[in-house]
């Protein structure tokens, strides 16, 4: 056991020893790496992205072949349209508070004394301005159907007919009489 540890001393007085400094960075690692190649962190996903984004073919589907009628597929659909304008409601009123917090910044003495600040200001509330008519079309829309819901409308009604669709072929015209 002695030789053994012996000649693992020798093995290890024989190995070169690598000079520390050639690994060693006296720079931040972080000045070495550009900014393009840094990943770009997306933004999180709004309340409406989350509705839009939403299988709704996939209930319908479910729907259709659970409950088999038209009149629930619309109570459904009001049920979709209704979640659309409770986020089209809350999404009014932030704009209104935030509408309402830049006006007080929009004053001739604001202006006098800071008339970058005030242009910027300015410029952002009548981008809200647009977005709160924008937000009111849709509210608008939505009671029937149309705008930003009318694609989840429409996904739900195909998918409920195709469930449907498959109920009445599976339970109506495939279904064996207990007589044979």
């Amino acid at each position: 056991m002695v030789e053994q540890t012996t000649s693992t001393d020798q093995m290890m007085a024989t190995v070169p020893q690598v000079d520390r400094s050639i690994f060693l960075e006296e720079r931040d690692p972080s000045f070495l790496i550009s900014s393009q190649e840094t990943p770009i962190k997306k933004a999180p996903k709004g309340i409406l992205e989350d509705l839009k984004s939403e299988d709704y073919y996939g209930m319908g589907k479910r729907d259709g072949y659970d409950d088999h009628e038209l009149t629930l597929m619309e109570m459904h659909v009001d049920i979709i349209a209704s979640r659309f304008k409770e986020v089209f409601h809350k999404a009014l009123e932030d704009i209104e508070e935030r509408i309402a917090m830049m006006g007080m910044y929009l004053t001739p003495e604001f202006e006098a004394a800071m008339p970058e600040q005030h242009e910027l200001v300015h410029t952002k509330h009548d981008l809200l301005v647009k977005q709160r008519r924008e937000l009111s079309l849709q509210l608008d829309l939505a009671v029937t159907g149309e705008g930003y819901i009318e694609k989840s409308v429409r996904y739900y009604k195909a998918g409920f007919r195709k469930g449907m669709a498959l109920h009445l072929e599976e339970k109506v015209l495939f279904h064996k009489p207990k007589f044979q």
